[in-house]
């Protein structure tokens, strides 16, 4: 019901399609690629998933876990921590302040919080790889 409800809002509300891999036909353990050539996109998705919280959850910050469990394994946006720090850190530059910096936070928040739990459920050795190489890249960003 989730992926249904993410493909919807991904086409009919969302600027950019958020959907932008189908976790399946990636190896175990293996992220899209990021770096310098992939942050604007990436950064543009941020915003627009940011924007979204902002009009729609109206400081309801636990409808993040919702959004991150809809896009999780499907949006490479999730997994990408150097664009993340990029817009969390104070005078780095695109940092963002106030009620976007804040919904910031629980998305990084709800990021881990899903990827941990994909780790803790002792699921498919696929779903297990990907969350760990998930929280491997923000270990890696903020070490």
């Amino acid at each position: 019901r989730r992926s249904e409800a993410a493909t919807f809002v991904s086409k009919f509300v969302f600027t950019d399609n958020m959907l932008d891999y189908e976790s399946h036909t990636m190896p175990a353990g293996n992220l899209l690629p990021t770096g310098r050539h992939c942050a604007a996109s990436t950064s543009r998705r941020v915003l627009t998933l940011l924007q979204f919280l902002g009009e729609y959850a109206e400081g309801h910050y636990q409808l993040v876990d919702r959004l991150v469990s809809a896009l999780w394994r499907r949006s490479s946006c999730l997994e990408d921590w150097e664009v993340f720090a990029n817009f969390i850190f104070p005078g780095s530059e695109n940092s963002l302040s106030g009620e976007q910096h804040t919904s910031l936070v629980h998305l990084m928040e709800a990021v881990a919080r899903t990827a941990s739990a994909d780790i803790d459920a002792a699921g498919k050795p696929d779903s297990i790889a990907h969350a760990e190489a998930v929280l491997d890249r923000a270990a890696r960003t903020f070490a």
